[in-house]
C-alpha cells in the first residue's frame, strides 16, 4: 500500500510544486517526495498534535519560512492510512493568521480531494443514464462473476440486443469490456502491494487465469502488469 501511497503524494506534489513526508499511523517516517528531503522543524510536533486529535479531517498548520506548514491525514476517510506533512505551501499576501487557517483549509481540501483519488479507467457511472447505472452497478457488486446478458436485459426490462446497443452508446465499451476494465481497475490497486502475486490478482479481480489476465491487462494499459509494478516503485525512488 505504502508505494502506491507515494506515487500519489510524487504525483500531488510535482502538481502543486510542494515537498512532503510521509508517515505511517505510528508516526513513524516513511519517506520524502519533492524537491526538499528535510523535514521542517516543527513537523514532530505538528504529527503528534495531528494524532491527539484523533479526527480524520483534521489539520495543523505552522508558519514555515515565508509560508506555511501542513500536517494532515493522507486519506480522511481512512486515517489509519497515514499522515503527511507538506511544505511550503504559500503565505495569503495580507500575512493574516486567520486568513491564513482558511487558505490552508482551502488547499487542504483540493489536497485530499486528489489524496483521496483510487485508479480509475472508465467514466463514473453517475453520468449514465438509470437503466445502465443498474447493469453497471450489477457489474461491480461481483467481479468475480459474469452475468448473463439475459439477467442483465432482464434487470433493467430490455431484450438483449437493445441493452447492448444502449450500453455501447452510453459507456463506448461493451458489457464484456467494460467488466475487464473495471477488473484491470481493481488490479491497479493491488499491484501496489509487495505481497500480492499476479495469480492471487488475477483471480481475485475475476479472472479465470493469469495468463488472460496478463492479456487483457496490456490491451487496456498497454504495458505487462510487472511493467506497472516496476513504474509504481521507480516514481516512488525518485
Amino acid at each position: 500500500m505504502h508505494a502506491q501511497i507515494e506515487l500519489i503524494l510524487s504525483d500531488f506534489c510535482t502538481t502543486a510544486h510542494l515537498s512532503a513526508a510521509f508517515f505511517d499511523e505510528y508516526a513513524t517516517f516513511r519517506t520524502f517526495v519533492g524537491p526538499e528531503c528535510q523535514l521542517p522543524s516543527t513537523s514532530i510536533r505538528m504529527l503528534k498534535q495531528l494524532g491527539a486529535d484523533d479526527a480524520g479531517d483534521r489539520y495543523v498548520v505552522e508558519r514555515y519560512g515565508d509560508g506555511l506548514c501542513v500536517a494532515c491525514p493522507f486519506d480522511p476517510l481512512s486515517p489509519m492510512l497515514g499522515m503527511v506533512v507538506f511544505w511550503t505551501l504559500p503565505s495569503p499576501p495580507s500575512g493574516s493568521l486567520e486568513i491564513a487557517f482558511c487558505y490552508v483549509q482551502l488547499l487542504h481540501s483540493i489536497a485530499r480531494g486528489h489524496l483521496c483519488k483510487r485508479p480509475t479507467l472508465l467514466v463514473p457511472k453517475h453520468s449514465f443514464g438509470k437503466r445502465i447505472r443498474t447493469v453497471v452497478g450489477m457489474l461491480e457488486a461481483d467481479l468475480a462473476t459474469t452475468p448473463s446478458l439475459c439477467i442483465l436485459a432482464d434487470s433493467v426490462h430490455m431484450s438483449g440486443s437493445s441493452l447492448c446497443r444502449k450500453f455501447k452508446a452510453e459507456t463506448g465499451h461493451t458489457i464484456t469490456s467494460y467488466l475487464n476494465h473495471l477488473r484491470i481497475e481493481s488490479s491497479l490497486r493491488m499491484l501496489a502491494l509487495e505481497e500480492c502475486s499476479l495469480l492471487d490478482i488475477s483471480y481475485y479481480c475475476g479472472f479465470s487465469d493469469q495468463a488472460y489476465f496478463s492479456r487483457v491487462f496490456r490491451q487496456v494499459m498497454g504495458m505487462s502488469a510487472q511493467e506497472y509494478r516496476k513504474s509504481l516503485h521507480a516514481v516512488c525512488k525518485r
